[in-house]
């Protein structure tokens, strides 16, 4: 279509007769047409070029992100499978003390545990009242004494000493309880895993009789929670970094 609007243009100056100037004035007439034109075509391949640019870039980001993403989850299913994971296997009276307990702490995961927190709570509940206690009453266990580590597949014998209830510890033990009378423990663990990570389980035992031993009442507890940093430190009222350091 240009071609042909130059060659009317020059046959028409032609046929007209227009001078020179005339002539000049139509071909730089037309070159800036041109120019125009070819100036907007490479406008448009231009912004063309930015966005095609653009869309490789988002999804260049996305499969990156996506990639991370893998990368993270791959991530945390080795740690899953590898980590630590402790917990109260048993729990019996202390052979030293008549108010003192020790929790048999069992490590069912792969890998060690370099630290480990224990704290127990003994209470006199009736018979009846047990389930009613740990879902809407459950007496705090903070833990107050610590232990170094717990092996793969290994257990830890924590002696620990109720918060208040030494005494009903003892109390029980001699028989001063009645028969619709239990003592129940309540309990929290804290442990570290090798990747630097706290968690928290929490378990429950209960006695109708000393000779009897200790049970597990009905339900399940709170186990392997994962819990900040902070919480750790406030918990046990200690710096953890140390731990960190392990």
């Amino acid at each position: 279509m240009k071609s042909i609007t130059i060659a009317v243009l020059s046959w028409l100056a032609q046929a007209m007769g227009a001078g020179a100037a005339d002539e000049y004035a139509m071909r730089s007439a037309v070159a800036a047409e041109w120019q125009s034109y070819w100036a907007a075509w490479a406008v448009a391949a231009s912004a063309t070029s930015i966005i095609i640019s653009g869309i490789a870039l988002y999804f260049l980001f996305r499969s990156l992100q996506q990639t991370q993403e893998a990368l993270d989850i791959t991530k945390d299913l080795g740690h899953r499978q590898t980590r630590a994971y402790v917990e109260a296997a048993t729990l019996t009276f202390s052979m030293d003390d008549d108010g003192d307990l020790v929790v048999r702490c069992q490590n069912s995961g792969e890998t060690p545990s370099p630290m480990v927190a224990v704290g127990v709570e003994a209470t006199r509940v009736s018979a009846g009242n047990i389930g009613h206690v740990l879902k809407t009453n459950r007496p705090p266990s903070p833990p107050r004494k610590t232990w170094t580590a717990v092996g793969a597949r290994g257990t830890l014998r924590a002696k620990v000493t109720p918060l208040t209830g030494h005494s009903a510890v003892a109390e029980f033990r001699t028989g001063a309880f009645d028969t619709n009378e239990r003592l129940l423990v309540v309990g929290t663990i804290i442990y570290q895993d090798i990747f630097n990570q706290f968690f928290k389980t929490e378990f429950a035992f209960f006695s109708a009789s000393p000779k009897d031993g200790f049970l597990r009442p009905n339900g399940l507890s709170a186990a392997y929670r994962p819990i900040p940093l902070q919480e750790v430190e406030s918990v046990l009222q200690l710096d953890s970094r140390p731990l960190l350091q392990n």
